[in-house]
């Protein structure tokens, strides 16, 4: 008996959900609690999906703006490639934080924003989306993802989106005009 070919699909590998055992959490703005995974997490997840067939590189050299190490990387993979820019503090006069250190978070947070777009981890940044329409959904990550491609502010845009809900607007809409004031 001939063993059936398996096509290889990646696809059902990155948009596994995440596992509530590789979420870690921290504070963020306006008293929030922020959800991650490790890169390390992230870096498994793509090699379950393509071996070592996936690599990261920076497409300039990294660069320190506005007291933060600000870097844009590209993860290739047989399926393409995904760009995204990550960004870390960067305080030169504290001994106990390298340039390093700073470097190195701001690489993971790329090449985490750059694997979301593939479907790695990418239920947490659709975290408030379990009472949203599976439409307004996708719109809602969109603009996540949008945003943080503009550098952008993603609590106001999201405070906006969910007043116009609670006004009695639908959160399809709400949304859709969140991203359509995003390109402007």
């Amino acid at each position: 008996m001939d063993k059936a070919i398996i096509p290889y699909e990646p696809s059902k590998v990155l948009g596994k959900k995440t596992p509530k055992t590789a979420i870690y959490k921290r504070p963020g703005p306006g008293g929030m609690s922020l959800s991650y995974v490790p890169w390390a997490w992230v870096a498994r997840r793509m090699n379950e999906a393509f071996g070592s067939n996936w690599s990261l590189r920076y497409i300039a050299d990294p660069k320190i703006q506005g007291g933060e190490v600000l870097v844009m990387v590209e993860v290739a993979t047989p399926e393409g490639s995904q760009q995204a820019y990550g960004s870390h503090k960067y305080q030169q006069s504290n001994p106990n934080a390298s340039y390093g250190d700073a470097l190195q978070s701001a690489t993971s947070k790329a090449l985490r924003r750059a694997c979301a777009r593939w479907g790695v981890a990418l239920d947490l940044y659709l975290g408030a989306d379990d009472d949203l329409p599976e439409d307004a959904a996708e719109i809602r990550a969109f603009v996540i993802i949008r945003a943080n491609e503009l550098g952008k502010e993603f609590a106001s845009i999201e405070f906006i989106a969910e007043k116009r809900i609670e006004s009695g607007q639908s959160p399809l809409d709400a949304w859709a005009t969140a991203a359509e004031e995003l390109e402007k």
